[in-house]
């Protein structure tokens, strides 16, 4: 509405307004014999303008319009943060989630138009105060926001509601009832569209998933899917990994459109429990849905039928028959033997030896046939100069026992490998026991012949090797005289090692009665711990999974104690490094349900491949510790399709009375936002001739006007 406000009053404006036209009139009327008439015309012109401008001037002309009071109007900004606002669209450089930045820069910078409060709200699976920056994670429950603005106290001062988000909606109630609710309220939603409504291009890799089991030593086959979306062909590799270690990386290239490609790859697996594979897409230009990208494959290796056990000597004596006889008739061990018989003789026993063999293992695919390996002290001399890193290997990385039998020093090449230090070659004048120093080996409920007198016995005169001790973290098994140890043991990467430095133990069957039982119970209980040393102690169920970044849940390991009983009294803690290389330390409480279960409530943060390492310090026995290998996705149902759904914010913006916008529409976002009835309104008035426009345009006529009448010679 325009109204007038003169400075002097009305009569005498227009008595002022009245002389001044006549005067210019009568002035011009005197010129038009002496001046062209087109150049007249120009004069006339400009003074009419300036008559006008002054007219206006005196009459202060006004406009009255009504907006809402921006002292009074609070507009609430919902920023959808699920995991699917992460995805770069294929046409565009940045990711969905840009969109939330640039709608509160532009609600921030204008408060005349949306006011002078704005409440910033975050929403996934729940709606929380929203501090930037963020990093995207969950599922969208866009209706559950819009529930929450009409829930909260005080929605009757929210002028409007801005929603950002793609409106990839997978969670809560349904959007379009949550947006006629608050349109009934009259509290429009005006939606803001991020994204660019088309499909994005994506590189995935997937597999079949779950866990193969195989033998130990069995070659495993694996199937990994690769996929494009890109409209032009794409070149990358993909990288075969176990447990974090890299084992091949593939070059592969897919055309352009929708491509699929299945990639084979083949390992052999030697320790006992549970690993995973995993495929991994490494490309040089990074996708929409990095998430992805990776994927796993579990595979269990499960423990023999029987122990494969293979007995290296030098010369044959009376122990390794003894030990044979007690092995067969055992159900648990498979025996085969090469002893040296003479100068290039070879005694075979067993079906794991061939006829053609010729010379002792050496190389560690031939010694990794067997589970346990007996070897005699005078067999190392026949076993090539690289017998140290064999061992090694077979024990460390195939997860084999070694049990090194030797009534003397310990050979140097074996210093590094074995659990005892300072060994001394005794000759005891009578018959000595022999105690049981550890229950770990042979556990009182099961060699109940060894723990109760007279117990195992070195025969008067009999030479025995004794060690003085024994390395941390390794063990004493079997003592002479309860201070020097005749049987040592210890865990060596993924298997176990045992020192033995007596050898008449073929003696005690001889003997009949009990010894017959303590030699059988001697010689099971100790194979049987040593070749079962690759089986894990540290269960982490997680291995192999995937859990959904956001959401809390357990970290959880089952440990077990030597026995493999659940271990109950342990200091237990571990190191969760995430997918960005964040390194957290976690103390792990024990279950009071479950024994031997240890766990701390988590949640993550980052998608991608995890790796979670537990530490278990029992009261009693050596450390333990294990270490799993797993997935955070941002995925599930918010991953699975993260196209961006135009449709569902229209109807929001309809039902609630709103608008809905792209993010290409901030220009006119600024000014077409509606705004709720409710809100109280305020009266601007605009004075156009107090405007500095105006002055520069009436000055304009006034200069223009001297000029040209200058040019013609008048004032």
């Amino acid at each position: 509405m325009m109204t007038f406000s003169p400075i002097l009053p009305w009569p005498v404006t227009g008595v002022c307004l009245v002389l001044a036209g006549t005067v210019s009139f009568m002035g011009y009327w005197r010129l038009k014999k002496i001046i062209r008439r087109g150049y007249l015309a120009g004069l006339v012109g400009l003074r009419v303008l300036i008559l006008t401008a002054l007219a206006l001037l005196l009459s202060r002309p006004s406009w009255k319009r009504l907006i809402p009071d921006p002292a009074a109007l609070k507009t609430v900004v919902l920023a959808d943060c699920s995991g699917s606002m992460r995805v770069r669209d294929s046409r565009s450089r940045e990711g969905r989630f840009q969109t939330v930045h640039d709608v509160i820069r532009e609600v921030a910078g204008n408060p005349s138009v949306f006011g002078q409060h704005d409440e910033r709200l975050g929403f996934n699976e729940t709606v929380f105060p929203l501090l930037l920056p963020v990093e995207p994670s969950g599922r969208s429950g866009i209706g559950t926001a819009l529930t929450h603005v009409a829930d909260m106290d005080g929605w009757e001062t929210c002028g409007s509601v801005i929603l950002v988000s793609d409106g990839n909606w997978t969670i809560g109630e349904s959007p379009a009832k949550a947006a006629m609710e608050l349109g009934r309220r009259g509290l429009p939603v005006s939606c803001v569209l991020a994204g660019a409504g088309d499909a994005p291009e994506d590189l995935s890799v997937t597999s079949a998933g779950g866990t193969t089991r195989v033998g130990k030593g069995e070659r495993c086959s694996f199937t990994f899917t690769v996929k494009s979306s890109f409209r032009r062909n794409r070149e990358f590799d993909v990288v075969f990994s176990v447990s974090g270690r890299d084992l091949e990386r593939r070059k592969v290239t897919l055309a352009a459109g929708e491509a699929a490609r299945d990639i084979h790859f083949e390992d052999t697996v030697w320790q006992l429990g549970n690993h995973i594979y995993s495929a991994r897409i490494d490309s040089p230009e990074a996708d929409s849905v990095p998430e992805n990208d990776v994927t796993f494959q579990g595979v269990e290796v499960t423990p023999p039928e029987m122990f494969a056990v293979a007995y290296l000597s030098g010369s044959l004596g009376w122990d390794f028959k003894m030990i044979k006889h007690v092995l067969e008739a055992s159900k648990q061990f498979e025996i085969s033997a090469m002893i040296q018989t003479g100068a290039k003789r070879f005694y075979r026993y067993g079906d794991l030896f061939k006829a053609e063999e010729t010379e002792f293992p050496a190389s560690l695919n031939e010694l990794s046939r067997f589970d346990l390996v007996i070897l005699r002290y005078d067999a190392l001399p026949l076993m090539g100069e690289d017998i140290k890193t064999l061992l090694e290997d077979f024990v460390d990385k195939r997860g084999g026992g070694l049990l090194v039998i030797g009534d003397g020093t310990v050979p140097e090449a074996l210093a590094d490998l074995m659990p005892v230090r300072d060994v001394r070659l005794d000759v005891p004048p009578g018959a000595a026991r022999l105690t049981v120093a550890d229950e770990r080996v042979f556990p009182s409920g099961a060699a109940v012949s060894l723990h109760t007198a007279p117990g195992a016995r070195v025969p008067g005169g009999f030479p025995v090797a004794a060690a003085e001790s024994v390395k941390f973290p390794s063990r004493p098994v079997l003592s002479l005289n309860d201070t020097r140890h005749v049987l040592a043991v210890q865990h060596f990467g993924g298997g176990r090692v045992g020192w033995l430095g007596f050898e008449g133990s073929w003696r005690w069957p001889l003997e009949g009665g009990d010894d017959v039982n303590r030699h059988v119970v001697f010689w099971e209980q100790l194979l049987v711990w040593l070749a079962s040393g690759s089986k894990p102690r540290v269960h982490i169920p997680l291995h192999g999974k995937t859990v959904r970044t956001g959401d809390d849940f357990l970290l959880t390991a089952h440990l077990l104690d030597s026995d493999y009983n659940p271990l109950t009294q342990a200091k237990a803690s571990g190191t969760l490094t995430q997918a960005d290389g964040t390194v957290e330390e976690i103390m792990l409480s024990p279950s009071p349900d479950h024994p031997g279960r240890f766990e701390a409530p988590f949640r993550l943060s980052q998608a991608g491949g995890c790796a979670f390492t537990v530490r278990a310090e029992p009261e009693q026995g050596e450390k333990i510790a294990g270490e799993a290998f797993f997935i955070a996705s941002h995925g599930g149902e918010e991953m699975t399709n993260p196209v961006s759904r135009e449709d569902v914010l229209r109807d929001v913006a309809r039902l609630s009375g709103g608008r809905f916008f792209t993010r290409n529409d901030m220009a006119s976002f600024r000014k077409g936002v509606p705004i709720s009835r409710r809100v109280p309104e305020m009266t601007v008035t605009r004075h156009p001739t107090e405007s500095v426009f105006y002055g520069i345009i009436l000055l304009t006529c006034l200069c223009g006007e001297w000029y040209f009448r200058r040019r013609i010679g008048l004032k």
